[in-house]
């Protein structure tokens, strides 16, 4: 499979599972797929910034710099 292909995929099935637990708790078709909707804006605008501050701070070079430091204290 395609990365673009598995990358709509999973947003779909994202939008499906989030619109579908929206519906079962509000009973209403159109809150449904408000929340879906609204919840999919929010993670893109989320994700934007994740992107930043990781690139920022360079998380990875940090990550294993604590694990260094983890395992020497073992």
């Amino acid at each position: 499979m395609s990365t673009i292909i598995a990358l709509f995929y999973a947003l779909y099935a994202c939008e499906c599972v989030c619109s579908t637990v929206a519906y079962l708790i509000t009973g209403s078709v159109v809150m449904g797929g408000a929340v879906a909707l609204v919840e999919s804006a929010i993670n893109t605008v989320a994700f934007y910034f994740h992107e930043k501050l990781w690139n920022k701070f360079d998380i990875p070079e940090l990550l294993s710099h604590l694990t260094v430091v983890a395992s020497h204290r073992v």
